[in-house]
């Protein structure tokens, strides 16, 4: 996806999606506890991802713990997915 349509995506909803973690409520739970991360820094269990958050506006490094890492790459030619039929 574009990184602006990720911008303002829920950061615990992305671990979770990334595989970094099994679910969103475990990803939540460990952000509560302090061992989710950005790039580094802490992650609150609301917290959401910005453009700043973005390195080089394409990457974002995302940490459970110590020993779990994703690399976040936003692809800016992308087009956003089409809606699904009802």
């Amino acid at each position: 996806l574009p990184p602006a349509a990720l911008a303002g995506a829920s950061l615990v909803a992305l671990a979770a999606a990334a595989g970094l973690l099994k679910s969103k409520s475990e990803a939540r739970r460990l952000a509560s506890s302090g061992g989710l991360y950005v790039n580094g820094a802490r992650v609150a269990p609301e917290q959401k991802l910005r453009l700043e958050d973005l390195v080089g506006g394409r990457y974002a490094l995302l940490r459970a713990g110590a020993r779990e890492h994703r690399l976040l790459v936003l692809d800016e030619t992308a087009a956003t997915p089409a809606p699904k039929p009802n």
